[in-house]
């Protein structure tokens, strides 16, 4: 469950998440400028976000300048390639819903499985008869998803203008904005605006020479948010619980909730799994900063509580996840003895085994 605080523009500035006792903590905070996500603050420190001209993510990075995660997805915004980690503004700055795969606007969701809204729009003033694409109201940006963007959910709005910075260079390119008719190069200001906020805050008091950490992370040595090797959480995982979980939850078959089943699983195991991705393909990062390990596949035979993750691919874009109780791998159904899902086997993404190496006291 996570609860939210919202700004007048429909913007998370607050999410609140359970911990793994039950009880609701500050999961992050997000800053905006100009109706835009600059960076979020978490228990594991300040996060930048790079966007292209729809406002989608595209790099996000620490307060240093030191890129954390890159992002592609495709024109309507399915398949995207990094997480919501720590905030969940991926496509179009729309938030996308852990759960549901959908994307909040202001008054309406959206789908980027389907490319189109999941309710009709609400507002009459969006027809416009000399255009026929508006007249389907479940459709996105009238269709055209790498022009326009919609926060309302009332109707398509289009980005700045931009100018390319070289001849032949394309006006949409990644890492440059225009202020008027000049191009600005992204990373440069988004490094030296972060490492300003960091030098304002301390200045004001807001924490003492590094940032101070709240949660299960602390900063590094270098000051950085990117914890170190010996810094990150480390977590026993109870076993029992985890395969217990994974059974108990267990359907006939798969309803595309992979990554959900396995997640409470680590959840009732002992992990805390706030910033968690949506695509099970994505976690393999993610178990590395809570105590996981990749395992060699030389005479590798399987330990309860291992799990498999499957990258994500064009054909399978949300890749797979799948745990391991003892006797058979798990996901949000009982696999048997063969971890990869898919019909055609070979059409599977890369295959990475991960067990926990934290040491139960």
């Amino acid at each position: 469950m996570k609860d939210s605080i919202l700004g007048p523009t429909g913007g998370q500035l607050t999410e609140m998440g359970m911990d793994a006792n039950g009880n609701m903590a500050w999961s992050h905070t997000n800053v905006w400028a100009g109706g835009q996500l600059l960076a979020t603050y978490d228990p594991n420190g300040l996060h930048f976000y790079l966007t292209d001209w729809l406002g989608s993510r595209r790099v996000q990075t620490d307060y240093e300048g030191v890129v954390e995660q890159t992002c592609a997805n495709l024109p309507y915004g399915n398949g995207v390639t990094c997480g919501p980690n720590p905030a969940e503004e991926l496509f179009a700055g729309l938030e996308r819903d852990s759960e549901s795969g959908l994307d909040h606007a202001m008054y309406r969701q959206y789908s980027s499985t389907f490319g189109q809204w999941t309710t009709p729009d609400p507002y009459a003033g969006s027809y416009d008869w000399t255009n026929p694409q508006s007249l389907n109201r479940y459709a996105y940006v009238n269709g055209s998803p790498l022009g326009a963007m919609d926060p309302s959910g009332l109707f398509p709005g289009f980005p700045m203008p931009c100018t390319p910075i070289t001849a032949g260079d394309l006006c949409s390119a990644v890492g440059t904005f225009a202020v008027g008719s000049t191009p600005i190069p992204v990373v440069g200001i988004a490094v030296d605006l972060g490492i300003g906020i960091f030098e304002l805050g301390k200045a004001l008091g807001w924490w003492d020479v590094q940032p101070k950490f709240t949660g299960n992370v602390s900063a590094s040595q270098s000051g950085k948010n990117v914890p170190n090797n010996s810094n990150k959480p480390c977590t026993c995982l109870d076993t029992g619980a985890f395969a217990d979980t994974l059974d108990n939850n267990a359907m006939l078959h798969s309803i595309g909730k992979c990554a959900k089943y396995v997640r409470l699983a680590l959840q009732a195991a002992g992990m805390v799994t706030t910033g968690h991705p949506v695509a099970g393909g994505n976690y393999g990062p993610f178990l590395q900063q809570h105590g996981f390990n990749p395992v060699s596949m030389n005479g590798y035979e399987p330990q309860t509580g291992d799990i498999d993750v499957f990258d994500t691919t064009v054909q399978h874009t949300y890749g797979h996840i799948t745990g391991y109780d003892g006797n058979q791998w798990v996901s949000d159904y009982s696999q048997g003895a063969n971890p990869n899902p898919y019909t055609v086997q070979s059409s599977a993404g890369n295959s990475t085994i991960y067990r926990n190496s934290c040491p139960c006291k």
